[in-house]
């Protein structure tokens, strides 16, 4: 018997295209296009559009898309937010959010303001390149990699959250090069954003 889409997609060792990010992994867009063309070429995908012909459409709850994928002649559907480095859904206008305050590297009790931008076309972009990966999962084209699931290219800590996790680094008497290499990263500049609070309980926990 021959196998399904799925069965053949889900089958496929996408090794060679599996990338790390901070102990997470993805894959991009393009190489799960590539891989899924070369046994599909008739695979297409299609980005709906709202009333005035937008690639997006905007809520009370935040603006999303949504990407539909078809593979001999079944589609699936992908409704997925525009979102920050933190996670948080973008909306049309900026608002605000709370989060923990630190104080040299320590948790007041108290909380502050956390601000999301408004989405911007690069991010609408970005969220419908990521819609077509999911879509193509779904499908399962390396269906495994999204249960431990990465968004690459998002905001770094910004250079107060750098300074209090160096300090705190200093204070457990680690190195650099130690904290880099457990999260498989460069340098700490370069940490997303929305692992900064996991960085600073996974130092607050090393003895």
């Amino acid at each position: 018997m021959a196998k399904s889409v799925f069965e053949t997609l889900n089958g496929l060792d996408l090794g060679k295209h599996i990338k790390i990010l901070q102990r997470q992994k993805y894959i991009s867009w393009s190489d799960a296009w590539y891989e899924v063309k070369k046994i599909y070429p008739a695979t297409e995908y299609k980005v709906s559009e709202d009333a005035s012909g937008n690639p997006f459409f905007v809520s009370s709850l935040g603006i999303f898309v949504k990407v539909s994928v078809s593979i001999e002649g079944l589609t699936h559907t992908i409704n997925h937010p525009v979102m920050n480095g933190a996670n948080k859904a973008m909306k049309a206008e900026s608002y605000s959010y709370k989060v923990k305050e630190y104080v040299q590297g320590k948790p007041t009790g108290k909380m502050v303001d956390k601000f999301v931008e408004p989405a911007t076309s690069f991010d609408v972009n970005s969220t419908i390149m990521r819609g077509l990966a999911k879509g193509l999962a779904l499908h399962g084209l390396a269906l495994y990699v999204f249960r431990d699931e990465a968004m690459p290219d998002m905001p770094t800590v910004d250079s107060h959250q750098l300074q209090m996790i160096v300090d705190k680094i200093k204070e457990k008497g680690m190195t650099l090069s130690q904290v880099t290499k457990s999260w498989q990263i460069e340098k700490i500049a370069q940490l997303q954003e929305s692992n900064f609070e996991n960085m600073m309980m996974w130092l607050e926990g090393n003895k």
